[in-house]
């Protein structure tokens, strides 16, 4: 289990922001379990992203 989180902000009725965190501990996790030794896939690393919009 990872943790995320969200942090928004509005600047004014026109502008706002996020920041988006997606597994914030950055934890090593097996995403899909296959058989031993085969298929086994690593999850995510730790991503962030940045969305900036503007309302007119």
């Amino acid at each position: 289990m990872t943790a995320s989180a969200k942090l928004g902000y509005r600047f004014n009725d026109h502008f706002d922001a996020a920041l988006d965190v997606d597994n914030l501990f950055d934890l090593k996790y097996i995403d899909l379990l296959g058989y031993e030794g085969y298929y086994n896939y690593w999850g995510e690393p730790r991503s962030i992203r940045l969305t900036l919009r503007a309302k007119y």
